[in-house]
């Protein structure tokens, strides 16, 4: 019984569980990114990686189980989890408890304010075009390539790859979908990209970053060498 109530305390609430998402996030998105622009100048990636990462954030929020009554759960006060958690590992820092209750304050905040409203109908929007993995997969990476509001210094060789990446799509469509579904995700895609000017890091990130400007951290992590290769290899299937 006690562990089993050690257990309950030191679970995470849901809005914790979003903080972390979004912190994954950053680093599976940059990881698939350096991977996917490997034949670009960093200077490109770099730009083709900050223009496109809300809409690829949101994308992501909009497929993940946080995305039903989203603002219902990073509105939800924090103090019973914090006091589970505290029983369990003890009183937390002042500096900690100061820290949440700001993260509190912003998120609330920010969730009241105009670019934000009608945000959880954007997520029902882009969720309810039931796209499979292909498809997800297929429109991430056009969201990746797609810039045309920054100067690039491979441009041409970078319309080339979204041109690629749309085609394929549209082939894709023909073989496996309605006749109305290509044009359905220009929708999605059209939806998506409207939402990159949308203050996220604020919302999401408040705790992680601080005052470091997320365009820094997208950087860092791009320019750092990639993780290492697995010290053993994997053992062989039978």
């Amino acid at each position: 019984m006690a562990a089993a109530a050690q257990f309950a305390a030191s679970k995470p609430s849901v809005k914790e569980s979003i903080f972390e998402f979004a912190a994954q996030t950053i680093f599976t998105t940059v990881h698939w990114a350096r991977t996917s622009m490997s034949n670009l100048s960093k200077g490109d990636q770099l730009v083709l990686l900050r223009h496109s990462w809300t809409p690829i954030f949101v994308f992501a929020l909009a497929h993940s189980n946080f995305s039903h009554n989203l603002a219902s759960h990073l509105k939800t006060t924090s103090s019973s989890s914090s006091e589970s958690s505290s029983c369990s590992t003890g009183s937390r820092s002042e500096d900690e408890k100061m820290i949440e209750v700001k993260t509190e304050c912003v998120v609330e905040s920010v969730l009241d304010e105009p670019p934000f409203q009608g945000f959880q109908t954007t997520l029902d929007k882009i969720r309810d075009y039931h796209l499979d993995p292909v498809e997800i997969q297929s429109l991430r990476a056009v969201l990746l390539f797609s810039c045309d509001e920054e100067p690039l210094e491979e441009k041409v060789k970078i319309e080339e790859i979204v041109e690629k990446l749309t085609t394929a799509i549209d082939e894709y469509c023909k073989m496996n979908k309605r006749n109305e579904r290509y044009q359905q995700l220009c929708e999605c895609r059209q939806l998506l990209r409207s939402t990159g000017s949308l203050p996220i890091s604020r919302l999401f990130f408040s705790r992680l970053l601080g005052t470091t400007p997320l365009e820094s951290i997208l950087s860092d992590l791009l320019n750092s060498p990639p993780p290492p290769p697995p010290i053993f290899p994997p053992f062989p299937l039978k």
